[in-house]
């Protein structure tokens, strides 16, 4: 799922010019190509492509699976491709079971432009707004966590731009709770409003870490995004927006690492 990801990710970027700096284009064109040729042929005779382990019981392959598709259609192979439409096929027939899923699976109806299936970006849309009530998602029956809140808040991003109907006040509490759970630093931890049945655990003894960082910045982000396509809304959300921002890339200039998921606390690299 990580090579698919780093896929997207690359290929959703303008291509690098060359310079002494970094890589030229040539060079990210042939990466992207050998990526590619990888995924195809590690697809499994069913049309899925999966990971070699699951993290939780329920996990399914078709989030895996459409994660990969969306990848291989960023990467410029032909929707017709028979790997991308076994992928989809197989996606298809399967239902979403987790945040991470669904959204992976809106990125994949979103790469898909004119042949997306409303259907299922209705069925996956449902599923995330299911768990919307506190702006901040979880595993089941576990912490609500910033990892699942970014995937979340981004496939509502994309079913939105699919068309789904996903009123304001579902980004607009996204985006109030996301920046009260800033950390004085400026940066993010895993674990943002920790509501349980147990003893309250205090915010601050969550460490910020590069990625959570990331993640709670494109989140903002996405929320904004999204409100400011109404100027009354824009104006409202601007300011708590750009100074949010502000503080988190003043974190991530202090920071960030290319080489690790860099904390306060452990400069070895952290594991969320």
């Amino acid at each position: 799922m990580i090579r698919a990801l780093f896929l997207v990710l690359l290929t959703l970027m303008p291509l690098a010019r060359g310079s002494q700096d970094g890589p030229t284009a040539d060079t990210v064109n042939s990466a992207i190509d050998k990526g590619v040729s990888f995924l195809v042929h590690m697809q499994e005779s069913d049309g899925s492509w999966r990971s070699d382990y699951f993290y939780f019981p329920g996990d399914a392959p078709g989030g895996e699976t459409a994660l990969v598709v969306a990848a291989l259609i960023h990467s410029g192979l032909s929707v017709e491709h028979q790997a991308i439409r076994r992928g989809l096929a197989f996606v298809r027939q399967t239902q979403p079971v987790k945040y991470y899923e669904a959204c992976t699976r809106l990125l994949m109806e979103n790469a898909l432009g004119a042949k997306a299936d409303q259907d299922h970006i209705d069925t996956c849309t449902e599923l995330i707004l299911d768990g919307a009530g506190s702006g901040y998602w979880n595993y089941p029956e576990d912490q609500l966590d910033l990892s699942n809140t970014q995937y979340a808040l981004l496939g509502l991003w994309l079913a939105h731009q699919s068309g789904a109907k996903i009123k304001d006040k579902v980004f607009e509490k996204v985006l109030k709770i996301v920046a009260q759970y800033q950390l004085g630093d400026g940066g993010w931890g895993y674990f943002g409003p920790l509501i349980t049945s147990g003893p309250s655990i205090q915010l601050e003894e969550f460490k910020a870490t590069a990625s959570m960082t990331t993640a709670g910045m494109a989140t903002v982000l996405f929320a904004y995004d999204r409100l400011a396509e109404k100027k009354s809304q824009a104006k409202k959300f601007k300011k708590e927006t750009d100074g949010t921002i502000a503080q988190g890339m003043a974190w991530l200039d202090k920071h960030m690492s290319y080489t690790e998921n860099t904390d306060l606390n452990d400069k070895k690299g952290a594991d969320w």
